[in-house]
């Protein structure tokens, strides 16, 4: 899907670069030519336009699937509570692993999230296992809003505005709307630190080394 999303936009560049080249080649024609060349640039307009919707409606398309197989991905994740902080006996890294845990039952595991707060002051912590994208849109509030501001809650990424409403977002793109971001202070890359056993938890999907599976 990634892939899909770069060939596109390289697409969509590499189109517009073309059409401001050819229209500036036409401009210096028509200036140069004895006969008008009215119609070849109408046929440039007009062509230029249906390519330009093209590839919008080929964006929204695309944009609609990634949606749904987040959607889907985050669906088989439901059940599943990753735990931070347990120790290891036999360890190559300084951080503990994540443990990964996978619940038959969906209140079970509820109940287990939503008891984390005796986890305070542990060294433990419960968080939920996103996907890559969500993930990504939690590491941005945290960045954005503060830790204390933004939390994850059945999938959906919570965040406090300006005027202290709560949203659900999923995309850094909602994110951009409660919260623009500076133009000069770009968005860090760099990944969440652990998350705390208060409001704002969150499961780290790309690069998390899984200590092992537990089904309850």
């Amino acid at each position: 899907m990634e892939s899909m999303k770069h060939t596109i936009a390289e697409l969509s560049e590499h189109f517009n670069s073309k059409m401001a080249e050819f229209q500036k080649q036409l401009q210096t024609s028509s200036a140069s030519a004895t006969s008008p060349a009215s119609t070849i640039a109408t046929q440039f307009s007009t062509f230029r336009s249906f390519v330009l919707t093209a590839l919008e409606g080929l964006q929204k398309q695309l944009d609609v699937l990634s949606r749904k197989q987040d959607e889907f991905e985050m669906r088989s994740r439901k059940k599943i509570l990753l735990i931070h902080g347990v120790q290891e006996r036999h360890s190559r890294s300084d951080k503990p692993r994540a443990v990964l845990v996978k619940f038959k039952d969906f209140s079970l595991r509820n109940k287990i999230w939503y008891s984390k707060s005796g986890l305070k002051n542990s060294g433990i912590t419960l968080s939920e296992f996103l996907t890559k994208e969500r993930h990504s849109t939690f590491v941005a509030a945290r960045q954005r809003l503060g830790v204390s501001k933004c939390w994850t809650k059945d999938g959906y990424v919570v965040v406090v505005g300006a005027d202290g409403s709560q949203s659900r977002i999923l995309t850094v793109g909602e994110l951009n709307a409660i919260s623009p971001l500076p133009h000069d202070a770009p968005l860090s890359t760099s990944s969440a630190p652990p998350v705390s056993s208060g409001p704002s938890n969150t499961g780290k999907v790309s690069n998390i080394r899984t200590k092992r599976a537990i089904k309850k």
